[in-house]
């Protein structure tokens, strides 16, 4: 598969540099390093993993806190919603699964072996009813079963004669803490937590004589639809929740559907009526009035922990009973004659809802993105080249030059401002703070929005303009920094703990610094020299080793996660220090070997990842969240990383292999070689490493390349 992208152009940095020669001499080799840097950028937009694009249509994924196993793309058609405690998991109609938010029992990151095309999922189920003991089940067409998330009470533990060619499941269904499965003869298996009795069948339910059409699963209690219409409840009856009301289930009155809340229990009826019992300390089981009746019959319920929702014959949605999280109001223009919804899901705090143009909507809480439905986030058409990770966000740059978020957008930090990412603004590269984001354009420009409580959003005067453009940014908790093309630095927001003194000597034309990191109080700087200077908030963090960053031990590049900072050395090597509670500064045996050289470092707030350079990925430190749990399908030969980031508890890689540009003169991505391009393959002429104007690979720019170059002068195939 090729893949053909396009990339920001670069007159504007021709311009700094054809100035700046001539006028400001100094700044003439920090500009040919700006120009370098993005010369370095650009093929990463060609630099796509074929096998994860069309496997998922996206080169990104992201797991921890917040996580989103793939994004959904124009293509996907969604099938079948369900909706955890905190995430939200939906089935696509190729048979895969995507999931997002909170995966810190891994619940977002469905077994390899799930959602193939050679074994595709046919129904799906989540457990909605508590942070500590969400898991996930799947029917795959074969009729096996697949679990995974929490399995402390053998939840996930499937029965080994459940799921076989010869007892195929048919579906699925999960409660707080144990799981329910049909299969294919009517009866019912279940296993899992037994304290209330939820797992003890009665007898004569799924028998030959009174097959099952359909369970569902409450807290600690269990509900089956007959397919004579009847219902059998059992387990935990503390609150009514399994008696049955007298003639709901009858000859008279069938059930088509059944619903299991935490402690209530919702059937709707075939005339389309609804009847609840059970807890109704929220309001839950009281259905309003005008809600399924003859005028305005229900089409099918959801219910979770305390709210009920419903989708009616014409295709509005009504909700009912807890809304401490906004999860019962319904947006505005949902469920309406022009976006009418297909079908409904509830979480313990949010609502998903399918429309039937195929697109998901969400409301409610969004703690951990579990409503931000990661839309098209690094498509074949336009991948990720870049991104960045707070607590709370992802965000990226796509190959386009647009930006990306995914996350909570409390401080408006997933925002992005007009007329930024666009085609006459591009962005080149993006960093996240505690609340606020802040990008780097292609002209050297900086944006920056979000929260702005310290000033952290308000660039100075003077910085990213033509005459003093920037070339990278980072961003802290309440602080931004610049680096400067001349090697200067430039920093702003909050400075109670000094992370914006710039030391004396520092970023001056002697010393001039090459990048930066933020951490979570504390700055570092890598200065052209290999050497490390870190100010700021200091518990050992910016206590650099005095044998890092020496001239026998230059560092290539620095990242700080929130108290500890963290080296990638020349040689390939990691060093690390400051805070080590949670082992982050641990690098394992074996990593940053001659054997085994890194290529990239990223920090997140306890934790440490790093790329090697052959692809693959290791992760140290906390992993409260699974965040350092790397997907087993990520970093291989198949599917190796390029880049990665890291943000409070959550990991985000990009993943690249080189793919061949059907264009390879094109050095400026205009779609066209002409002097611009000639103008970029001079600026790299001579020996190199891997130049992206080396067009024959020789490891040296010469008359050969500029020969190839005049054979494709003009316009693009």
């Amino acid at each position: 598969m090729m893949i053909k992208t396009r990339r920001p152009r670069l007159d504007s940095i021709r311009r700094w540099s054809s100035t700046s020669s001539l006028h400001r001499g100094a700044r003439c080799v920090p500009l040919l390093m700006l120009v370098l840097m993005f010369i370095a950028w650009m093929p990463a937009a060609t630099a796509i993993a074929e096998d994860a694009l069309e496997a998922t249509g996206s080169n990104v994924r992201a797991w921890g806190s917040m996580s989103f196993n793939r994004p959904i793309g124009p293509d996907d058609e969604v099938v079948q919603l369900a909706a955890g405690y905190n995430h939200t998991v939906v089935l696509l109609s190729d048979g895969s699964i995507a999931g997002w938010g909170n995966n810190g029992l891994g619940q977002c990151n469905p077994p390899i072996e799930v959602g193939t095309s050679a074994n595709p999922v046919v129904s799906l189920a989540v457990a909605g009813f508590g942070e500590s003991n969400e898991h996930a089940v799947t029917v795959r067409s074969d009729g096996s079963l697949v679990c995974w998330g929490s399995n402390d009470y053998g939840q996930c533990d499937v029965p080994s004669d459940v799921g076989t060619p010869e007892n195929p499941v048919v579906g699925a269904a999960v409660g707080y803490v144990h799981t329910v499965a049909l299969l294919s003869d009517g009866s019912i298996a279940c296993w899992g937590w037994n304290g209330s009795g939820q797992c003890d069948v009665p007898s004569g339910i799924g028998t030959p004589a009174n097959p099952v059409a359909s369970i569902s699963a409450g807290g600690s209690h269990t509900v089956a639809l007959l397919t004579d219409g009847s219902i059998a409840c059992w387990g935990s009856n503390d609150y009514g929740q399994c008696d049955v009301p007298s003639g709901i289930g009858t000859t008279e009155n069938p059930v088509a559907s059944v619903a299991a809340g935490s402690l209530h229990t919702v059937a709707l009826l075939t005339d389309g009526s609804l009847a609840c019992w059970g807890w109704n300390g929220f309001g839950q089981c009281t259905v309003p009035s005008g809600i399924g009746t003859p005028e305005n019959p229900v089409a099918s319920v959801a219910a979770s922990g305390g709210h009920i929702v419903a989708v009616l014959t014409d295709g509005s949605v009504a909700c009912w009973g807890w809304n401490g999280s906004g999860q019962c109001d319904v947006p505005r223009g949902i469920g309406t004659p022009e976006n009418p919804v297909a079908r409904v899901a509830a979480g313990n705090n949010h609502t998903v809802a399918l429309l039937t143009d195929g697109s998901v909507a969400c409301w409610g809480r969004n703690q951990y993105g579990q409503c931000d439905v990661p839309s098209d986030f690094g498509g074949a058409e336009n991948p990720v080249l870049t991104a960045a990770a707070s607590s709370g966000n992802i965000i990226a740059v796509l190959a386009d030059g647009s930006v990306a978020c995914w996350g909570v957008n409390y401080d408006g930090q997933c925002e992005v401002p007009s007329g930024v990412g666009t085609p006459e603004n591009p962005a080149a590269s993006i960093a996240t703070g505690g609340s606020h984001t802040v990008a780097l354009l292609t002209d050297g420009s900086v944006a920056c929005w979000g929260r702005n409580q310290y000033g952290q959003c308000d660039v100075p005067s003077g910085i990213g303009t033509p005459e003093n453009p920037v070339a990278r940014v980072a961003a802290g908790r309440y602080h931004t920094v610049a680096v400067l093309t001349d090697g200067s630095v430039a920093c702003w927001g909050t400075n109670i703990n000094g992370q914006c003194d710039v030391p004396s000597g520092i970023g001056t034309p002697e010393n001039p610094v090459a990048s930066v990191a933020a951490g979570y109080y504390h700055t570092v700087a890598v200065l052209t020299d290999g050497s490390v200077a870190c100010w700021g908030y200091n518990v050992g963090q910016c206590d650099v080793p005095s044998d890092i960053g020496t001239p026998k031990n230059p560092v290539a590049s620095v990242a700080a996660g929130y108290f500890h900072t963290v080296a990638l050395l020349s040689d390939g090597s990691v060093a690390c220090w400051g805070s080590n509670e949670e082992g982050q500064c641990d690098v394992p045996s074996g990593i940053g070997t001659p054997e085994n050289p890194v290529a990239s470092v990223a920090a997140g707030r306890e934790h440490t990842v790093v790329v090697l350079t052959d692809g693959s990925v290791a992760c140290w430190g906390h992993n409260n969240y699974g965040q350092c749990d790397v997907p087993s399908d990520i970093g291989t030969p198949e599917n190796p990383v390029a880049s990665v980031a890291a943000g409070g508890s959550i990991t985000v890689v990009i993943l690249a292999v080189s793919t061949t540009k059907p264009c390879p003169a094109d050095l400026d991505g205009d779609d066209v070689v002409g002097g611009s391009d000639l103008g970029l393959m001079f600026v790299e002429w001579g020996s190199c490493g891997d130049c992206r104007a080396d067009l024959d690979d020789d490891g040296v720019v010469g008359g050969s390349d500029l020969g190839l170059l005049f054979v494709e002068w003009g316009a693009c195939p």
